[in-house]
């Protein structure tokens, strides 16, 4: 079990629901172990802190309870560089207390992605590049290399499909529900590694169901997205591009992963193509009736050209670090605007 003595926490990454639930359980135990009146517990702004509060809210001594514990938050996206420097050599000095719990919290945001590439991407001076060096002194992070060495950072990554899965499982307990596996499952794949859409879903779930099944996440979680998909090909059949645009959006704010919104497009246009060409032996007759109204919208052509299309981009978002909402709104933009019907404009790759 551990023990809150006085230590550093860095606690950060893309993840940022896991992160905060982390966040609030070293709150909660502080206070529950060292303060139950909760005053001795102090949360920084980073982007607006100054050197002085930090090193005065790390310094006071309480006469009420033996520890502190200051959270700073956000000091690396949005805290100017001196703070950030400044922050890192007092940690660094030997004035700094050591019997405080310090903790400092940051979210995966494009800023954060810029400085570890930045911290990446350094390389070693050699004797053949004078430059290698000036390189190294301009993108070097003090406080992030003084906070990434600390025994408590913790960097929050998207998990693996069965640790979603097993997260699902731990979560739904927690609330006094239960899952079983094909359920856990297909909720996993159908929301991936969004935990803020994740919890949402599951507080849905488990508040009307004592075992959520498969069936029950197929209609509440998976019907929806389907209907949306269904919704976004009739009008791009329709060349209706605006309603396309919104149905996308829609989508992705609700916390739809691209990978995961493409593989359900890629599946409806396969089916339509098989719809095409008549064959529809295996397949499902509720998705062939629904879908069939849909092929009349699409010459077989043009079936073949937004399904190449689509696979480049499965490809292009696998293999690299394009932007996936601009892709998929130039796809709907070259399939949906006046002039750029598939059937009349090749794709090349």
């Amino acid at each position: 079990m551990l023990l809150l003595l006085g230590m550093i926490f860095f606690l950060y990454g893309q993840d940022t629901y896991r992160s905060r639930q982390k966040l609030q359980e070293l709150k909660e135990k502080f206070v529950r172990e060292r303060d139950p009146s909760g005053m001795n517990l102090v949360v920084l702004d980073g982007a607006t802190m100054k050197p002085e509060d930090f090193r005065n809210a790390v310094s006071v001594m309480s006469m009420f309870a033996e520890k502190r514990m200051v959270v700073v938050e956000r000091l690396l996206e949005g805290g100017k560089k001196p703070v950030q420097e400044a922050v890192a050599e007092y940690i660094e000095s030997d004035n700094f207390p050591q019997d405080h719990i310090v903790v400092f919290w940051e979210g995966e945001t494009k800023s954060q992605k810029s400085i570890k590439s930045k911290v990446h991407k350094v390389k070693k001076p050699t004797k053949k590049s004078s430059s290698a060096k000036a390189t190294a002194d301009a993108t070097r992070i003090p406080l992030l290399d003084v906070l990434k060495k600390q025994k408590y950072a913790q960097e929050f990554s998207p998990l693996a499909f069965a640790e979603v899965e097993r997260w699902i499982a731990e979560e739904v307990k927690k609330r006094d529900g239960s899952i079983d596996a094909g359920a856990a499952r297909l909720l996993a794949s159908a929301v991936g590694n969004d935990f803020w859409r994740m919890a949402n879903e599951i507080g849905k779930l488990v508040a009307g169901n004592a075992l959520v099944t498969e069936e029950i996440v197929r209609e509440n979680v998976v019907g929806k997205t389907e209907s949306a998909i269904f919704a976004f090909t009739d009008a791009l059949g329709a060349r209706r591009r605006d309603a396309a645009l919104r149905l996308l959006i829609n989508e992705r704010a609700a916390g739809m992963e691209p990978l995961r919104l493409l593989s359900m497009m890629i599946r409806q246009f396969r089916i339509l193509i098989r719809l095409s060409q008549n064959d529809t032996e295996g397949m499902n007759p509720y998705v062939v009736g629904k879908t069939q109204s849909q092929v009349r919208n699409f010459s077989f052509d043009e079936l073949k050209n937004i399904y190449r299309r689509l696979l480049e981009i499965d490809v292009a978002l696998k293999t690299s670090s394009v932007d996936p909402d601009a892709l998929l709104t130039l796809f709907v933009y070259e399939v949906a605007s006046p002039g750029g019907i598939l059937g009349e404009k090749q794709y090349s790759s």
